[in-house]
């Protein structure tokens, strides 16, 4: 590992993208037009969204340096819909992953 404190930030900063990929961010129309065009509009996540994370890197021996670019992507959606999926007996289909369809979704007692 080149730059581990690098490597670090780079991990975090792909799980927070994540975060809002999986959870808040869309982009819809209404009538032809964007509804969230302006930034202070379009929902990305806040730090009261994100939990804290921690890092852990398992370097190989004499492994050669690849780079980690967004792997971390790649999980983070599944992840959380296979928590909702386990909480509430539904599948989530559809991303962003809103309180609502969960809450919507959710089996009733």
């Amino acid at each position: 590992m080149v730059n581990p404190n690098g490597l670090e930030n780079q991990v975090q900063g792909a799980l927070v993208q994540g975060i809002g990929g999986a959870l808040f961010e869309s982009v819809g129309f209404d009538e032809g037009r964007l509804p969230n065009a302006a930034l202070a509009k379009y929902r990305v996540p806040r730090f009261r969204d994100v939990p804290l994370i921690e890092v852990i890197s398992i370097e190989p021996k004499g492994a050669p340096s690849v780079g980690a670019g967004e792997t971390p992507l790649i999980a983070l959606a599944p992840a959380i819909a296979g928590a909702v999926f386990r909480a509430t007996a539904r599948p989530v289909r559809h991303l962003p992953i809103e309180r609502a369809l969960v809450e919507a979704d959710a089996p009733h007692a």
